[in-house]
């Protein structure tokens, strides 16, 4: 079986100073999983541990994650202090079959305007070694996927950001598990 570059990578999309955004069905998903409670593996916080750095995101807005903020702030998978996703075990994904949709198009990224959906590769994730060497058609090849399952995912993830984005003034103010279990409209 071929080896995935991503296991040796030292770019690893896994590990950084930001969080992995998740959505409340993100969440949901991997609870059930895993059987843990959301607090265990999740957060509501900033998106950047780094305090200069968020402020600086804060100013610049330069990140896609500012698409699902207004304060900063995002629903995201807890990080271990070395900066690696709580879900990643030598270099592989605990919760591969229930990773957040995020995830599972990275380093894949889109445009929408109206009904379409252009998919692309965002320049902030040509670090990948993959698609920093690929067009979109070999990252779609590479990832496993074909351009209506791509389109399919990104539109399940539009569609769970607009849930999302209605449930950050709940985020705010209650714990994960009381959204979590709450019914999703």
């Amino acid at each position: 079986m071929k080896s995935s570059p991503c296991v040796k990578c030292k770019y690893h999309c896994c590990i950084g100073d930001y969080g992995t955004f998740a959505t409340i069905h993100d969440v949901k998903r991997i609870a059930e999983y895993t059987r843990k409670k959301p607090e265990e593996f999740a957060k509501y916080d900033d998106i950047c541990s780094d305090k200069e750095e968020q402020e600086d995101l804060m100013k610049t807005r330069s990140h896609s994650y500012f698409e699902y903020t207004k304060d900063g702030k995002i629903l995201q998978l807890k990080s271990k202090k070395n900066g690696e996703c709580v879900f990643l075990r030598n270099m592989r994904c605990t919760i591969y079959s229930v990773r957040p949709l995020i995830c599972r198009i990275f380093p894949v990224g889109f445009r929408k305007r109206g009904d379409v959906i252009k998919i692309l590769v965002e320049e902030e994730d040509r670090h990948c070694p993959v698609a920093s060497k690929a067009d979109i058609n070999d990252i779609l090849r590479f990832l496993n996927l074909t351009d209506d399952k791509a389109s399919a995912l990104i539109k399940q993830f539009l569609r769970e950001v607009e849930i999302y984005k209605k449930k950050i003034p709940i985020l705010e103010k209650r714990q994960l598990n009381d959204i979590i279990t709450h019914k999703f409209g």
